[in-house]
């Protein structure tokens, strides 16, 4: 839950906080959205969202969709960490902007709790949208569909092996029945 990431859990003057996977999430629900309104995938969908809401509504994040996407999406979602010339911030100041660290180098600063706020507001936007022309965003929540269903047989295959009497496949666990001890 973003805002539990966000609000709930203070920034840590020694770092931390949960930054990284806050903005991996809000990156990966621009793609969503991006997939619902466009009925694309992967790059398209982003692409879309961000140029079509966030740079529309927000234009102090023009230029900066290669930045977020290559330097941050891809190192959070690879290595766990934003690349270097990054910095991640809840003070709900400096957003956007150039600080620079105790280690005397300068950072693009991304503030999360700003983030979360113009995420929040385009997010709002296509669900009023979605609301009042459904037809419109068919073809998106189809793909999201197909998706979000695309290997779904595997899973299905798996858990009738791990809960069949059979021996589970070897270094998978045992089926584990809900509520027994």
């Amino acid at each position: 839950d973003l805002e539990t990431m966000i609000i709930e859990i203070p920034e840590r003057q020694e770092g931390g906080g949960l930054g990284y996977p806050a903005i991996q999430t809000i990156l990966s629900g621009m793609e969503l959205l991006g997939i619902l309104i466009s009925g694309k995938e992967s790059w398209d969908a982003y692409e879309i969202f961000w140029s079509n809401y966030l740079e529309k509504f927000f234009p102090e994040y023009m230029g900066l969709k290669d930045i977020f996407r290559k330097n941050i999406r891809h190192g959070t979602a690879h290595f766990y960490l934003v690349r270097s010339g990054i910095s991640l911030s809840k003070s709900e100041s400096n957003h956007l902007q150039t600080i620079i660290a105790k280690d005397g180098n300068e950072y693009l600063n991304i503030d999360l709790k700003v983030m979360l706020q113009h995420f929040l507001f385009c997010y709002d936007k296509i669900r009023n949208d979605a609301l009042q022309k459904s037809d419109r965003y068919w073809p998106g929540f189809s793909k999201l569909f197909d998706e979000i269903n695309k290997d779904k047989e595997i899973i299905f295959q798996f858990i009738k092996i791990i809960s069949s009497k059979a021996q589970a496949p070897s270094g998978f666990p045992k089926a584990v029945v809900a509520g027994a001890r």
